[in-house]
């Protein structure tokens, strides 16, 4: 999309921090704002300000996209979405069914949202706004919920987009998946997918990621030199984002993707990655099981 108008929005501390490699990110873009934030701000709330409240600093209707994506196809037909605010679902599924709903309850709680009756929970990394009055009110009011979660211990922005959606009477409206398409969710999006969202917020451990773009020693390769990100391998995945998975890669679905969101998984896969320690203990629960069996038969 030679001819789209892209906008990139980073806060005062950002820009002061811009030195000549990072500067070439700027020549790639038709309009660079930078955002004044108060002092002594972490980055994490500081890139919430600014995605909360990107609607008071971006003029006119757009398409906000988070920065762990690729685009692999044109988004012209994004301007034909008919709605002031539209996202894709979070995990690509409705809420009753959402992998992450016992987290997302639980922080909306704080909230003070019961979200449990709620059909859909949108998901953030990519959203189509509008600039007109319920675009505004919209982002005016996740921006003020947001700062009331942080208060009570919640940083992330999507419990207070949810809640905002439900106080404004669900005016987020929902887009294909294809727009949003969350690499470890949406596998069955991905072959016709406009943006894959690689989610680097989820990268845990120290084992190789599903897809390459989620490792996070890839970045400091571009640190280095982000000339790098125009090399051959790189454009590949946008042509292609099939190319960075991994090559030691499986496919997981039902009740096995949310045994992967309890605490005895992530033990387990800590206990995994020491060896000698997940070989005693799955030598004792083998034997254990061996025993049981055994007792049960002679009984």
């Amino acid at each position: 999309m030679p001819d789209c108008h892209v906008t990139l929005l980073v806060d005062d501390k950002t820009d002061s921090a811009m030195d000549d490699n990072r500067k070439k990110i700027v020549q790639n873009v038709d309009e660079y704002v930078v955002a004044p934030l108060p002092q002594g701000l972490s980055a994490h709330v500081r890139s919430r300000l600014l995605k909360c409240g990107a609607r008071k600093y971006v003029k006119g209707d757009f398409l906000y996209i988070d920065t762990d994506t690729i685009v692999v196809k044109p988004l012209y037909e994004i301007d034909d979405v008919d709605s002031s605010i539209a996202a894709t679902l979070d995990s690509h599924c409705l809420f009753q069914d959402n992998p992450y709903r016992d987290m997302d309850v639980a922080l909306c709680n704080k909230l003070g949202f019961h979200v449990e009756d709620e059909s859909v929970f949108f998901n953030g990394g990519v959203l189509y706004v509008k600039d007109n009055k319920d675009g505004h009110a919209f982002y005016d009011m996740w921006l003020d919920e947001w700062k009331k979660g942080l208060e009570k211990g919640v940083n992330k922005d999507q419990p207070a987009l949810a809640k905002t959606n439900s106080q404004l009477g669900h005016i987020v409206k929902r887009i294909d998946d294809t727009w949003n398409c969350e690499f470890i969710h949406g596998m069955r999006f991905l072959k016709d997918a406009k943006i894959v969202h690689y989610l680097t917020t989820n990268s845990k451990g120290k084992d190789k990621q599903p897809f390459i773009l989620k490792d996070l020693s890839s970045y400091d390769l571009l640190k280095k030199d982000l000339d790098n990100v125009k090399n051959d391998f790189y454009m590949s995945l946008i042509k292609d984002p099939f190319l960075g998975i991994n090559h030691l890669t499986t496919i997981v679905s039902g009740s096995e993707v949310y045994f992967r969101r309890t605490w005895l998984y992530s033990r387990m896969l800590e206990w995994f990655e020491y060896g000698k320690k997940f070989n005693r203990i799955q030598s004792l629960l083998m034997l254990i099981s061996k025993v049981k069996s055994t007792l049960f038969f002679w009984r």
